[in-house]
């Protein structure tokens, strides 16, 4: 069986953005963001600043390069997280990719790298620390 295999920056897909709104006096904004239009509205910040997510059509371009690739197996890497990467995957690449996974990273910007896949995943080990 012949498998393809590639690599792609994703380049700070993030599911943070940048944006004004009132927000009560003591409320946490550490643990929020906003997952899809229909999710609950939460925000995330980063060292005390929202982070601007990947504007549609930068991750539309970038999602029909991938798609041009047409690898079995890709790696990415600059992922916010799981749901940014899941996100993509759903709406950007149509599931192309049904199997996904992420690896927390060392980097201080909070990303991380990740598999899209075709073929079934097995274990992922992480040497990291």
């Amino acid at each position: 069986m012949d498998v393809s295999i590639g690599t792609f920056n994703l380049n700070n897909l993030f599911t943070r953005w940048n944006f004004t709104a009132a927000v009560p006096p003591g409320t946490e904004l550490t643990e929020v963001m906003t997952l899809d239009a229909n999710a609950e509205k939460r925000l995330r910040t980063f060292k005390g600043r929202v982070v601007k997510g990947k504007d549609a059509d930068e991750r539309q371009e970038i999602a029909d390069r991938i798609i041009a690739m047409d690898v079995d197996v890709l790696a990415v890497q600059e992922v916010e997280n799981v749901e940014a990467l899941n996100t993509f995957n759903s709406n950007e690449l149509n599931g192309l990719y049904p199997h996904r996974l992420l690896i927390e990273g060392n980097d201080r910007r909070l990303i991380d790298v990740g598999i899209l896949s075709k073929l079934p995943l097995g274990p992922a080990v992480t040497h990291q620390t």
